[in-house]
């Protein structure tokens, strides 16, 4: 007969070998973020500072109070201490490896097939990294303070900390660069529905002080008085700017009728987007598929569907529509999937071998079959080959159909 005690120590350890097989999981995917990161870093290193990224990265306020001139003012009073482009980079880096930890270690978005499959995605975690030019801009910090927001969310017990605390950190994110006050309507949506049962008063309250807040920081962003880009470009001795008007230089004094006739100047090719859109929300769909919305609470919902729409609406005013559709697209799934993330689950099968093949084949195949470019002029599409089909010969800058 069996001997009850081994029987026993083996049910013990079985589950033991099941979170130290998940752990080392979660640590070998953030090694891999942290290595490409790093790397990418680097480049962006070696590109300084002749490149559109370096001249958005180094706006200060030596013209004058301006949007996201708030890391070029700190590198330009630090210059004494670091070398800029030092202190710019590390600034870069840190905040991307700050989300791959949150986004892997704290959300523990691979214990999830949707999870895998957004940090897998040509416009989820994999855009900074297969986009140089998109990982030079300052999207990083817009995604660093989605998931140090949600983060808060998440482990915050009490919703008054929980609500200025998330205020706080987009407040910084948008002083380093103004467009992450679009996505915070979508994490008030998150804290509305992770306490669903307080007073009505208080989320009425809540729901009412986000809006202002939102409003208020983007009439900041529009309302903005005029700076002198003369003088920015002059404090860096005019590099990386050509001129005052060279760069990102160009459209910081844009008003939003200038900001919209300039979008449509330059509208891209829509099918292009489309279908990089609808690849982008794959992970999402499958998330929402498979965990539903259990119970759809009126005021969180309402908050989340302005929430949708202030995320997209970067799309209305902007050229380079990739980053902010990676930008929504992210958003919107961090979101859905903090709401989801700690319901009581049943328990699953344990995975056959042949279900493992298959779902990472499915993961090779997104990944590596199709890419969307940052910005791509009207008459190309921004959808273009992946990683495998380069290496089958296809060109990089050949668009798919579409």
């Amino acid at each position: 007969m069996p001997d009850p005690a081994m029987a026993r120590d083996a049910m013990v350890t079985r589950p033991a070998r099941a979170r130290l097989l998940r752990t080392a999981l979660l640590l070998a995917v953030l090694a891999a973020f942290w290595t490409a990161q790093v790397v990418a870093a680097r480049g962006l290193l070696h590109a300084y500072p002749w490149t559109w990224s370096w001249s958005e990265l180094l706006v200060d306020y030596q013209g004058g109070f301006v949007k996201r001139g708030l890391l070029g003012e700190a590198a330009f009073r630090l210059q004494g201490v670091i070398s800029p482009a030092r202190l710019v980079v590390d600034a870069v880096s840190a905040a991307y490896l700050f989300s791959s930890a949150g986004l892997i270690l704290v959300l523990r978005l691979p214990e999830r097939f949707a999870g895998l499959l957004f940090l897998l995605s040509p416009a989820g975690g994999l855009f900074p990294l297969l986009n140089p030019a998109a990982f030079g801009r300052k999207d990083a910090f817009v995604l660093a303070a989605v998931v140090a927001a949600l983060m808060l969310v998440r482990s915050c017990r009490r919703p008054g900390v929980a609500l200025a605390g998330t205020m706080a950190i987009f407040l910084v994110a948008g002083l380093l660069v103004e467009i992450a006050w679009f996505y915070y309507p979508l994490v008030a949506a998150v804290l509305l529905a992770r306490w669903r049962d307080t007073a009505v008063r208080w989320r009425l309250g809540a729901a009412a002080a986000a809006a202002a807040y939102t409003l208020g920081c983007l009439a900041l962003t529009l309302l903005a008085p005029k700076v002198d880009t003369a003088a920015i470009a002059a404090s860096w001795d005019h590099a990386p700017f050509t001129s005052d008007s060279t760069g990102a230089l160009c459209c910081l004094n844009f008003g939003f009728g200038q900001a919209l006739a300039t979008a449509r100047a330059t509208l891209p090719n829509l099918r292009g987007y489309a279908l990089a859109a609808l690849l982008a929300a794959l992970p999402l769909a499958l998330l929402g598929l498979r965990h539903p919305p259990r119970r759809l609470e009126p005021l969180a919902t309402t908050v989340a569907a302005l929430g949708l729409v202030s995320a997209a609406f970067p799309l209305v005013v902007t050229a380079d529509w990739g980053r902010y559709i990676t930008l929504a697209v992210t958003a919107a799934f961090l979101a859905y999937w903090s709401v989801t993330r700690d319901r009581p689950q049943a328990a699953a099968p344990r995975p056959t071998l042949e279900g493992l093949v298959v779902r990472a084949a499915l993961l090779a195949l997104y990944a590596s079959t199709w890419q969307v470019v940052h910005f791509q002029f009207p008459d190309r599409s921004a959808l273009i080959p992946g990683l495998l089909f380069r290496l089958l010969g296809a060109s990089g800058l050949t668009p798919l159909p579409g």
